[in-house]
């Protein structure tokens, strides 16, 4: 009770291999790897994550590739501020590509 956490912000780097299904559209796979600031009790920590997931884009026959993807991201065990924190980040993106 009463105990503050946050993230402050990150850095994150993917790797996307994907295949071609059907005519229009691709599934990919995403590995990569994020660095972010988390803060409780006034003292901060840089903590290291793996991040995996998946996504899928479709081939609108347009330059604007719609697309939506799914992230999971586990960071290292860390004490913050007296306290212990098992830290995870899901993330769901809808968006489009554009591309020329």
């Amino acid at each position: 009770a009463g105990e503050n956490f946050e993230k402050n912000h990150d850095f994150t780097a993917t790797f996307r291999p994907g295949v071609g299904i059907y005519e229009k559209a691709m599934a990919y796979g995403i590995i990569g790897y994020s660095r972010a600031e988390f803060e409780s009790n006034g003292d901060d920590e840089y903590l290291d994550g793996l991040v995996l997931g998946a996504g899928a884009q479709i081939d609108s026959n347009t330059p604007f590739k719609p697309r939506i993807e799914y992230t999971y991201t586990q960071y290292e065990d860390e004490t913050i501020g007296g306290n212990n924190f098992d830290i995870t980040d899901n993330n769901v993106k809808v968006g489009a590509v554009f591309q020329f």
